[in-house]
């Protein structure tokens, strides 16, 4: 069983230095944080000269950094407006660029990578300007970016001592909400190198302003995300949300006819003690169930015997993660579809909780994070009853249109390396290919297509492993066995390809050949109308060598990727345009790509 954590710490507490009033001064960015080049350096005398070198590096890779910024914003026009204005301020800031830009840049390039998943309307960026540490200064600069935060660094002192190159770097955080210097504080930063998202060539000057920053990234966080104004509204917003789950959902009489529809379906496997509530759509066809028990000890070894196959553990001591928390809660959706009902298990959760009726309430309020609520509102979200385990199934291509014309634009480049045009071309064809697998279920929920899906693939599996032990593998014996140009072959046959019915069977075998080569060959099964079957080479593709004979599975789409979208997702390929223009065409009533196999 293949078994997913997800471990997850909540730390956040809320105490902002300005007023609910002050919020509506915010631009619409949240954070928006401006980071300005070091305003005075000083360095000593015997690292001027690394320090030179590298402002010649710098110089000499400037084109290819601004035309790798430059692709970047081109692929970029459809994104949203603050990725497109941190792009475009990045080409301005590498026109300049010396080796002191590192340590804004370094900056920029993480606060962006970690605030980015919490505040995806954020905008950060570093600018070739100074400043002093004067309020008035730092004030300005912000009204004129229209930014709430400046990052200033009034003084870098670069230094060796007894043999180790160090960085004092004092770094302030200015709020222009408040008027104040939220953080006014000096980092010390050696040069070995951190690793992780810090890494850097280690015993470099470089080193020094990345463990500097990583001591100091810590406390900029805390006070950026505690005084954001977007959590302060959040926090609000909440507290009134979770009001109303409780008063008129929660402390409510749970349905009861909710058992007896989920144990309608056997391969549902729950706890009826367990459950304590659940929520219908208007129509009474959907519902989302609520169930919880306390663990009572569960350890790790436990729960990987167990069907769970998704589990979040929320903690925040990791070293008893031997042991799990304390309540084991999930839920189950169900819905009904042709006068059928079709359910999912999932937010499986370990968790804490101070009382295990709280707990309950706890995890019921997930439901906020689930968009149960409009957005920004208490307003019930009628369109949560459209998405996640309820969405139906859309065209991919119409749903990344955009995206694909964007694709397509830049393949018209005729700069582009092969590599990216193979990129473009495969970022395309997904969408495609996404497409000829589910075409036929457009309009249906996609929770009523998996379980149809996982029928198909359970039936599949087992006519596939018939097929290959009575019929492909003792083909196969007698096709070696009477060729002398081969040796012998692998049993294990990476694939077997065919529409759902299942009329003609394609698959490749690597063969060891007298040539000393190992080669991967295609071969066709195919029904004959007196309800025999017959065998085929299939010469489309001559024999080709694996790149990797122990993975054949990537060789064997990249090579089926040159004339159609196959990939290992699809249980059967119902792709008429590959079945007749590229293995049964014909040609004065002969095939064209197949061979005859006669013993």
């Amino acid at each position: 069983m293949r078994l997913i954590f997800a471990i997850l710490i909540i730390t956040f507490s809320i105490s902002p230095l300005y007023s609910q009033n002050s919020l509506d001064e915010v631009e619409e960015f949240d954070p928006s944080i401006l980071i300005l080049y070091p305003y005075h350096v000083q360095v000593g005398f015997s690292l001027i000269s690394e320090i030179n070198e590298e402002n010649e590096y710098i110089e000499k890779e400037r084109e290819t950094s601004i035309n790798s910024t430059k692709e970047h914003i081109e692929s970029s026009k459809e994104r949203q407006k603050n990725i497109r204005i941190m792009l475009e301020k990045k080409l301005e800031f590498q026109q300049k660029k010396d080796f002191y830009s590192r340590l804004p840049e370094t900056l920029e390039g993480f606060l962006q990578y970690t605030l980015f998943e919490r505040f995806n309307n954020l905008l950060i960026y570093a600018i070739n300007q100074k400043s002093p540490s004067e309020i008035d200064s730092l004030s300005n600069i912000a009204n004129k970016y229209r930014t709430q935060y400046i990052i200033n660094f009034p003084k870098v002192n670069i230094y060796e001592e007894n043999g180790v190159i160090r960085s004092d770097i004092k770094i302030q955080l200015f709020d222009n909400i408040s008027k104040q210097i939220v953080l006014d504080k000096e980092y010390t930063g050696d040069f070995k190198n951190p690793g992780f998202e810090f890494t850097c060539r280690d015993s470099s000057i470089g080193c020094t302003f990345n463990n500097a920053i990583a001591q100091s990234i810590r406390e900029i966080l805390y006070i950026i995300s505690t005084n954001s104004p977007s959590i302060v509204k959040a926090k609000i917003l909440n507290e009134s949300r979770t009001d109303i789950l409780y008063k008129e959902y929660f402390i409510k009489n749970a349905p009861k006819e909710v058992i007896s529809i989920i144990n309608s379906d056997e391969e549902i496997e729950i706890d009826s003690s367990a459950y304590f509530q659940s929520v219908f759509n208007d129509g009474k066809d959907k519902f989302i169930s609520f169930f919880a028990v306390e663990s009572n000890g569960r350890t790790l070894e436990q729960l990987k015997g167990t069907k769970d196959k998704h589990v979040n553990i929320v903690m925040e001591d990791f070293n008893s993660i031997d042991k799990l928390p304390g309540i084991y809660a999930y839920t189950v959706e169900g819905l009904k579809y042709e006068n059928k009902w079709y359910f999912l298990k999932g937010n499986i959760t370990y968790f804490n909780s101070n009382d295990f009726e709280n707990g309950k309430f706890q995890y019921f309020s997930n439901l906020i994070k689930w968009s149960f609520f409009k957005e920004s509102s208490t307003e019930v979200n009628k369109e949560y009853w459209e998405s996640n385990t309820f969405r139906k199934v859309e065209s991919s291509v119409d749903k990344n249109k955009l995206e694909i014309e964007n694709y397509k634009r830049l393949l018209d480049n005729g700069n582009l390396t092969s590599e990216k045009k193979d990129f473009y071309k495969y970022m395309i064809d997904r969408y495609y290919g996404e497409d000829l697998k589910n075409k036929k279920y457009f309009g249906m929920y996609e929770l009523v297509v998996s379980r149809l899906e996982d029928k198909i693939k359970s039936n599949n599996n087992e006519l596939d492993s018939i097929l290959k032990e009575e019929k492909i593998i003792p083909f196969l014996n007698e096709y070696i066995g009477s060729n002398n140009d081969f040796i012998s072959f692998d049993n294990d046959i990476p694939a077997l390809i065919y529409p759902l019915n299942r009329e003609m069977i394609l698959f490749p075998v690597l063969i060891e050949e007298t040539n000393g080569k190992s080669q991967i060959h295609f071969f066709l099964l195919k029904e004959k109308s007196n309800n025999g079957i017959k065998f085929y080479e299939w010469n489309y593709f001559d024999p080709f060598t694996p790149k990797n004979k122990n993975i054949l599975t990537v060789n064997i789409v990249d090579k089926l990727k040159e004339i159609t979208f196959w990939n290992y997702s699809f249980n059967y390929y119902d792709n008429k345009e590959f079945w007749d223009n590229y293995v049964l065409l014909k040609s004065n009533d002969e095939f064209e790509y197949l061979k005859s196999i006669d013993f």
